[in-house]
């Protein structure tokens, strides 16, 4: 008897050193708004972030592994704080968070997305401080149930019409049950099934488009018997274009104006999730697959309003993304007869719809447009060709006019000298190939330059009504060894000390307060001091407080340097 009952003890005694050690699973999931990556998540012993932390994404500092999350979380049973921080400090943007174990909602920060209603965080990127805490609010992890339900549910649709079910065992389960039909049903009405050994299940003849939900729980057997059911998981089976495993196949045209084209539906389109020119949910649209042409040029022709695109090289791989295109645009550079995957959306679009077509560019664009203003009246203008072309059209005109709608000048090299121009005008260029035969390709620019001022004859005289203007320009970076660079600054046009009734009228003013080392150039026309004589440069000065109008000492560490060039430089 004394050997049974040690025997009894001993067993005893494991199963309630288990109890005491064993693990509780909770799930973390961030989900919706905006500006995912600045979203971080700790769980803490206090509020607040205060205490011990038990958990962090990442590697547990702060910020790091950022971003929506969905994570299985192995914690002890007890009480702690779930904590949310910003690396923007200013609120979640809409983003959810949500705690639960085996099935219940222990925690969402009531429903609402944290904020703290603060944004006083000096800098856009992550400090790893307290002022960019958000919310806090506490969560009682349960102790594991005796039979623990599956977790880590996943659909994979494999076509449009089959996908394959996955999860993980909640314990040592071998077992297991299903329940599953169209999105909200009600349990008991579903079509239901039963695995052995391996956590998955493979569903076929499903509808394309149609959103399902799936319900799974294990079966430990014996006195530990089944779990709760975990689910519902959602998921929507794809339509051909949801998604980038399931693109709509498109031809290159040779001539979209008589082809058929592609239609993306927004009524029925699907947010195809963030890019790198757009981070921000709802982009609408649809995926394409195409198989690049012999040119390696593509032109992407659009109905409607503008779209963005991104181009893949396999899904996952971003090649190239645009997040404002223009009804046409093309495209080179790209490896012949290699297959792309190509996705076009448009933000938050819920109606309408848009023709997508795909040209094939046999003329390519010149790039590499350079034009620099010579003297008051001419320009050299340079080029690189876009393919093998040897004829080209270029246009020089006034800034602002926009794409040519006629020819340009024709040039048998890579570059022009333009003449005739008027001084202290802002130009731009564009630049075209002649491929032969009547076929040229798209315009490329603009690329814009301003011809300095005809120098003015002395005596001369500027009152600063119209500042910046008449050959007057300004600049905020440089220093006197190397000159101005830039164009613009903190130069403004004001009353001559801040005084309305001055009679010297309007003049220059810079606010000198900053601590950052301003570089704040006014420069002037160039004036024609060519004949032999003596010549005297006459300013009126003042210096005042800010917006004051009385005369004030200028700062200890501040200067002006008044700079004559020879060069017109």
């Amino acid at each position: 008897m004394k050997k049974i009952t040690l025997l009894l003890f001993f067993l005893i005694s494991i199963a309630l050193t288990w109890q005491t050690n064993a693990q509780s699973t909770i799930n973390i999931t961030t989900s919706g708004g905006s500006y995912p990556g600045e979203k971080w998540v700790s769980i803490t012993t206090e509020a607040d972030g205060a205490g011990t932390q038990v958990w962090g994404q990442g590697d547990g500092t702060q910020c790091n592994g950022s971003g929506l999350i969905n994570e299985n979380i192995m914690i002890a049973p007890g009480t702690y704080y779930v904590n949310c921080y910003d690396q923007y400090d200013d609120g979640w943007d809409g983003t959810l968070i949500s705690v639960t174990a085996y099935g219940a909602v222990i925690g969402d920060n009531g429903g609402t997305s944290p904020s703290d209603g603060e944004d006083t965080d000096a800098a856009s990127s992550c400090e790893g401080t307290a002022e960019e805490f958000e919310a806090s609010f506490v969560i009682v992890v349960p102790n594991p149930p005796a039979c623990s339900p599956p977790i880590s549910i996943v659909s994979t649709p494999s076509t449009t019409t089959d996908t394959t079910i996955t999860w993980s065992a909640g314990g040592t389960e071998t077992m297991w049950g299903y329940e599953w039909g169209a999105t909200g049903f009600v349990q008991g009405t579903g079509t239901t099934g039963s695995v052995m050994t391996t956590p998955s299940i493979d569903l076929t003849g499903l509808t394309p488009g149609a959103d399902y939900d799936i319900y799974i729980q294990a079966n430990c057997g014996g006195a530990n018997g089944d779990s709760t059911f975990a689910g519902p998981i959602t998921w929507r089976q794809p339509n051909i274009g949801d998604t980038c495993d399931f693109p709509i196949s498109a031809t290159v045209e040779a001539d979209c104006s008589a082809a058929t084209q592609n239609v993306i539906d927004y009524t029925t389109a699907v947010d195809l999730g963030p890019f790198s020119c757009d981070t921000t949910a709802n982009n609408i649209g649809a995926w394409f697959e195409i198989t690049s042409p012999a040119s390696g040029a593509i032109k992407f022709i659009t109905t409607g309003s503008m779209t963005d695109l991104a181009i893949f090289e396999t899904c996952g791989s971003e090649l190239y993304c645009n997040g404002s295109l223009p009804a046409e645009f093309s495209l080179s550079g790209l490896t012949p007869s290699t297959v792309y995957r190509i996705a076009i959306w448009k933000d938050s679009a819920t109606t309408g719809t848009s023709d997508v077509c795909f040209e094939e560019v046999n003329c390519l664009f010149p790039t590499g447009l350079t034009a620099n203003a010579t003297g008051e009246t001419t320009a050299d203008l340079t080029w690189t060709a876009g393919g093998t072309e040897s004829a080209w059209e270029y246009v020089v005109q006034v800034d602002g006019t926009g794409t040519p709608t006629g020819a340009g000048t024709a040039s048998a090299t890579p570059s022009a000298s333009a003449t005739g121009l008027v001084s202290d005008t802002a130009y731009e260029v564009y630049v075209r190939a002649d491929c032969g035969g009547g076929s040229y390709s798209e315009w490329f620019g603009p690329v814009d330059f301003t011809t300095p001022a005809t120098p003015a004859s002395v005596p001369y005289s500027y009152d600063f009504s119209g500042f910046p203007d008449m050959g007057w320009t300004q600049a905020g970076s440089g220093n006197p060894t190397t000159g101005p660079t830039g164009t613009t600054s903190g130069w403004s046009t004001q009353n001559y000390a801040n005084d309305a009734a001055s009679s010297n009228g309007l003049a220059a003013s810079v606010n000198l307060w900053s601590s950052n080392n301003q570089q704040e150039w006014l420069i002037s026309a160039p004036i024609d001091l060519m004949a032999a004589g003596t010549y005297y440069l006459n300013m009126d000065v003042a210096v005042t407080a800010w917006n004051a109008a009385g005369p004030s000492a200028m700062g200890s560490d501040d200067e002006v340097q008044v700079l004559i060039s020879t060069d017109g430089g």
